[in-house]
């Protein structure tokens, strides 16, 4: 199925999980991280159960550092 993650449309396995696809995405520690799934934010307690669906959209934001 294909989903679209900060804009760019990738396929992945069928009922797959938010949490699969963010350590696909190279998303290894949470700290740091925010994402919304169809411009609702989902919990990090919840990234394991969330399923995604076709066509869902995620936006991934890593905070970074800096001065």
């Amino acid at each position: 199925m294909e989903i679209t993650i900060n804009q760019q449309t990738v396929s992945v396995n069928q009922g797959i999980s938010l949490a699969a696809v963010l350590s696909d995405y190279g998303v290894q520690e949470p700290k740091g991280v925010a994402v919304a799934v169809n411009e609702t934010v989902v919990p990090q307690k919840h990234w394991h159960a969330a399923l995604l669906q076709p066509n869902d959209r995620l936006t991934i934001i890593k905070a970074a550092q800096g001065g």
